[in-house]
C-alpha cells in the first residue's frame, strides 16, 4: 500500500510539470493501472473509474494519518483519481517517474524494516535513565551565583606591611560598596582610580556564574555562598591571590526541565542513533545478498576524463 502511493505522488510531479494545470480524462489503461491488485479482497467501500478502494485500505490511511474515516476515504479517491490521469499522460513509464518510485521504494523499505522496528516507545527504560544521568547538565542545573570583587593583589613574598596594606583597602572597598546605591558599578570606580604607589595591584573582575563546586577557591566560594541574597559580603577574603572584597551580584535558582519531556527528547535521540546503526546493519544484510559488478576501468577512464576536462578548463577539484 505505501509503495502503491508513493507511486502515485511521483507520478504527479510528473503529471502536474507535463500538463501545466489541464486535466485529461483517463482512459481505460488508466482504469486497470490503479487498481491496487487484480484480484481484491476486503470490503469495497469505493470505487474510481473501476478502480476499488477497500475498507481495509481507508483504515491503514486513517491509523497512518490520524486522519477521520471519511477524509482518509476522500484522500485515496483523489490519489487514485490523480494517478488515473497521471497514467493517461503517458508519465508511468517516465525515467523521471522511475527514479522516483526506485527512491520511494527504498523509503518504504525503510519504513518497514527500520522505523518500524524502531520507535521511541521500544527503547528500553534502562537505556533512556543511563542516557538521562550522562547528560544531566543538559536537563538540569544547580544553583549557580555571579559576582564581581576588588582584589588587592600581593605577590606571593609580599612583606607583612604590604599584606597588612593590602587588607585596609579591601575593608575600605567593601565599606564604599556597601554605601553606594550600586555596589557593583562602584567597583569598577574603584578599580578605575590613580592606584599608582601601592604596594599591591588593584584588580576588578566581572566573575561568570558559578556553582557551589565550582572551579573557584574554595574560600572565595564559601564566601559567595555565605549570602542568603545579593548584596556584599561583610568581611575582607585573603586567599593566595591577596585581599580580595567580594560583591553577590545575581542568585540563579536552580532549573530542571520537566522529567516527560526529557525521556520523550531522550527516546527520540536513542531512537535516531538505534535506527542508523540497523540502517548500516540491513545495508550490509542486503549487500551480502545482492551481486554489485564494478567495471574498474571503466570508473578509471571516467574520473580521468573528468579530471582532464576540469584542468583544461582551469578548475582545480
Amino acid at each position: 500500500m505505501r509503495r502503491a502511493r508513493s507511486v502515485v505522488v511521483a507520478c504527479l510531479v510528473s503529471l502536474a510539470l507535463a500538463c501545466g494545470g489541464e486535466t485529461a480524462a483517463p482512459d481505460a489503461g488508466a482504469r486497470r493501472a490503479v487498481a491496487p491488485s487484480a484480484r481484491v479482497s476486503g470490503t469495497v467501500v469505493s470505487t474510481v473509474d473501476g478502480a476499488p478502494i477497500t475498507l481495509e485500505e481507508v483504515e491503514e490511511v486513517a491509523r497512518e494519518t490520524g486522519l477521520a474515516p471519511q477524509d482518509a476515504l476522500r484522500r485515496l479517491q483523489e490519489e487514485r483519481v490523480l494517478a488515473a490521469h497521471a497514467e493517461a499522460a503517458g508519465l508511468g513509464d517516465d525515467d523521471e517517474v522511475q527514479d522516483a518510485v526506485r527512491r520511494a521504494s527504498v523509503q518504504a523499505l525503510l519504513e518497514a524494516r527500520v522505523e518500524a522496528e524502531i520507535t521511541p516507545a521500544s527503547i528500553p527504560a534502562e537505556q533512556v535513565a543511563a542516557r538521562m544521568e550522562a547528560q544531566r547538565a543538559r536537563w538540569a542545573r544547580p544553583e549557580r551565583r555571579r559576582s564581581t570583587h576588588v582584589v588587592a593583589r600581593l605577590a606571593p613574598d609580599a612583606p607583612p606591611e604590604a599584606d597588612a596594606a593590602a587588607e585596609r583597602f579591601a575593608r575600605r572597598a567593601i565599606e564604599r560598596m556597601s554605601a553606594a546605591e550600586d555596589a557593583r558599578a562602584e567597583a569598577h570606580v574603584i578599580g578605575e582610580e590613580d592606584h599608582a604607589g601601592r604596594t599591591y595591584e588593584v584588580l576588578v573582575e566581572d566573575l561568570p556564574p558559578v556553582t557551589r563546586e565550582g572551579q573557584l577557591v574554595p574560600e572565595y566560594l564559601d564566601a559567595l555562598f555565605s549570602r542568603a541574597e545579593p548584596g556584599v559580603v561583610a568581611q575582607p577574603l585573603r586567599t593566595t591571590f591577596g585581599w580580595h572584597a567580594i560583591v553577590l551580584t545575581e542568585v540563579m535558582p536552580p532549573w530542571e526541565a520537566p522529567r516527560d519531556e526529557v525521556v520523550s527528547a531522550m527516546r527520540q535521540e536513542l531512537a535516531v542513533e538505534a535506527r542508523a546503526a540497523r540502517l548500516e546493519e540491513l545495508a550490509r544484510e542486503l549487500a551480502s545478498r545482492t551481486p554489485v559488478e564494478r567495471d574498474e576501468a571503466a570508473i578509471d577512464r571516467a574520473i580521468t576524463i573528468d579530471l582532464e576536462a576540469m584542468e583544461r578548463g582551469g578548475a582545480s577539484p
